[in-house]
């Protein structure tokens, strides 16, 4: 079987690394003389033309009834014949999983090849089905995020791992209630603001506290989607937005921070990221950006007639040289908020929003309590944590390591842009006639997708040392502690 598994990894190696990452303009039928089950049906736009939390086509059947399903169970991942690239389909027998074809981006690590990073996955691919290009490259999904944890060194690939809980009328699916979120920790090592710069320290050094960091935060999310067929499992169907593109979290702040009628935003957005050691490693996936920026639309406050923005304590950052501003506009009379951040090919923004909201405010929402198959894969913040308190316990390495994060704070470039608080009319985003079946995405989108973007990466992106390896490099072999630590650390022992 492990022969067989490495046979398969050199063939798609090779078919994969014929292709080209220009895009043609997606022939998409608006209305398909059938729907099927994984085919994704978006419940509106957002203010970027990407679908706005879409349903799949098995979930869209069973509420509509537009379309007969003989399957009792059309939510299987295995029970339909997946296709690539192109409209045909290998099993023309099995009915089909999708209309459009997907986006597979499946790994060319050997640990793969090796079943070292398998769990009891019902589908034999290795790597991920996104839906991809025909989907404009990513979908917005809003709910609450979590953090979940870190994947640590190899075999895991330095991933931040929140986990994103929906709404049943915001979910993929029926039971299908929550979506992982995934970053590279190392792609991110040049944000500026405090609440992301906070979130990477901790994950280094106080793995404790970062679940609180986060919270339960009310949340915007822009990704590509996809199935982890390296980590699903017959109960957790491995739903991923990876990489994700942007994120709207609205954070706990402290009452010494905020008073009630104040909220702490953390926001991002970028352009580009890879999909983890379960993937072309090398290669980048890559978010077109509309109009030159991204937006988001954050949740108005319940309860309240206005808002400004705390210009004072506010503060956005970018690791490029854009002069455009970001826009908070808000339109008081119809409770309408959005952000506009400027984004260019290969740029990253990330921001700290402070807000002052007018009037009586009430609760936010609760999230949804849905059940959900925990990571057996992420690193034990608790013994990962006792290691670090360990090497900290000698004077001499906790000194080392306080002297490496704070040359890595020097590091942090921040460049940073301006925030103009605009009231103005905002135009609500159309909403969908219950059934109505929407194409992937808006026109808009659809038009600049069929532009020629820039191809993967040929090698893979400088690696941002986090603090933890920067330690590591300059005090492996200096005292017992950081050895014993750092060789542990590097999977040595």
């Amino acid at each position: 079987m492990t022969a067989l598994r490495i046979a398969l990894v050199a063939t798609l190696s090779v078919a994969c690394a014929s292709r080209t990452t220009t895009l043609t303009v997606p022939k998409i039928d608006d209305n398909p003389a059938k729907l099927s089950r994984f085919d994704l049906v978006p419940r509106g736009y957002d203010a970027n033309g990407f679908a706005l939390n879409p349903q799949f086509g098995w979930n869209y059947n069973r509420a509509c009834h537009k379309y007969p399903e003989p399957s009792l169970r059309p939510q299987d991942t295995s029970e339909c014949s997946w296709h690539f690239w192109t409209p045909q389909r290998e099993n023309e027998k099995r009915p089909s999983c999708n209309t459009y074809p997907m986006d597979p981006d499946f790994s060319t690590d050997l640990s793969s090849a090796l079943a070292l990073t398998c769990s009891d996955s019902p589908l034999s691919y290795m790597g991920h089905l996104n839906w991809g290009r025909f989907y404009g490259g990513a979908v917005t999904y809003e709910g609450w995020v979590e953090w979940e944890g870190f994947s640590g060194r190899w075999p895991g690939d330095y991933d931040l791992n929140f986990v994103l809980t929906l709404k049943d009328d915001r979910s993929p699916g029926e039971g299908w209630n929550w979506i992982t979120i995934e970053m590279d920790s190392r792609e991110l090592q040049t944000v500026g603001t405090d609440w992301w710069k906070s979130l990477l320290g901790k994950v280094d050094q106080h793995k404790l506290a970062v679940h609180d960091h986060v919270g339960a935060a009310r949340a915007q999310v822009t990704g590509l989607l996809g199935i982890d067929a390296e980590h699903m499992s017959l109960r957790d169907p491995g739903l991923e937005l990876h990489p994700a593109y942007a994120m709207a979290l609205l954070v706990p702040c402290p009452e010494q921070e905020c008073t009630k009628r104040q909220e702490r935003w953390a926001l991002l957005a970028r352009t580009s990221g890879n999909q983890g050691l379960c993937s072309h490693w090398d290669r980048k996936h890559v978010m077109p950006v509309l109009h030159g920026g991204h937006t988001f639309r954050l949740t108005w406050r319940p309860g309240t007639t206005g808002v400004r923005v705390d210009l004072e304590r506010t503060r956005f950052c970018g690791n490029g040289t854009t002069k455009e501003p970001v826009i908070v506009a808000h339109d008081d009379h119809h409770k309408l908020l959005r952000v506009t951040v400027p984004l260019s090919e290969d740029e990253m923004v990330d921001g700290d929003l402070y807000l002052e909201w007018t009037g009586t405010p009430t609760d936010q929402e609760a999230p949804p309590v849905v059940p959900r198959i925990m990571r057996r894969d992420l690193e034990d913040p608790a013994a990962a944590q006792n290691k670090i308190d360990a090497v900290k316990a000698d004077p001499e390495e906790e000194a080392a390591l306080d002297v490496v994060a704070k040359e890595r704070d020097k590091q942090t470039r921040c460049n940073e842009i301006r925030v103009v608080d605009l009231p103005t009319d905002i135009a609500p985003l159309p909403l969908p006639k219950s059934c109505e079946l929407l194409a992937p995405m808006s026109e808009e989108r659809r038009q600049l997708v069929g532009l020629p973007i820039r191809a993967a990466a040929s090698q893979r992106p400088a690696e941002q040392k986090n603090i933890i390896d920067a330690y590591c490099e300059k005090r492996a072999g200096k005292s017992e502690a950081a050895t014993k630590f750092c060789a542990e650390h590097e999977g040595k022992h």
